[in-house]
């Protein structure tokens, strides 16, 4: 009881931080707030991480983004050295982590090197890892990514490290959505002017 109660005060801390960061964009003006989208995702990351570092030794944090052709590209990523491999549209790999995504649901893989327990057509390296937590990032009902973390322990992550994911995936949904609700707002305007 005394770790969850520590996590939650550390998830006040760290929450609070991004959000504050979010009210400050929130008056800015639409490049500014295209500039910011990048410093928010880091300061979300880095902030998961710091978070779940005090009861995982070894963790990375990535947030995935959706790109231009569909495959899902690490935009952010803190802790373990490299740099995660993208799902590269149209692989079965690809296919099973957008079905994945689409769940709108938290994914818990306490052990990489087991069948049962590692999704179906999961590729991953498992460099530096045995276990992780995934959760998708949605803006308005559309996939916008996903936020992770592995550690290189197995069978550590637990049901309080997928809850801590959904909320900061759902900072970074909120990071983009400001983001897209500006640009929205302008098309709107011109088509309403043209």
């Amino acid at each position: 009881m005394r770790s969850q109660e520590g996590l939650v005060d550390r998830l006040g801390e760290s929450v609070s931080e991004v959000v504050n960061r979010l009210g400050a964009v929130m008056a800015q003006s639409e490049s500014e707030r295209r500039s910011q989208l990048t410093v928010i995702n880091e300061l979300i990351v880095r902030n998961l991480l710091g978070m779940l570092a005090t009861r995982h030794v070894g963790g990375r944090a990535v947030l995935y983004k959706l790109d231009a052709d569909l495959g899902l590209e690490a935009v952010v990523s803190s802790g373990r050295l490299g740099q995660p491999r993208p799902f590269e549209r149209g692989t079965a790999r690809w296919r099973a982590v957008m079905e994945f995504l689409e769940s709108g649901q938290p994914l818990i893989c306490s052990d990489v090197e087991d069948p049962v327990q590692r999704p179906e057509y999961w590729e991953g390296t498992a460099s530096g890892y045995r276990a992780f937590v995934s959760c998708p990032v949605v803006v308005e009902d559309q996939v916008f990514g996903m936020l992770t973390f592995d550690v290189p322990e197995t069978g550590s992550l637990d049901r309080n490290d997928a809850n801590a994911l959904v909320i900061f995936a759902g900072l970074a949904a909120c990071a983009a959505n400001l983001v897209q609700d500006k640009l929205d707002s302008k098309a709107t305007e011109g088509d309403a002017h043209g």
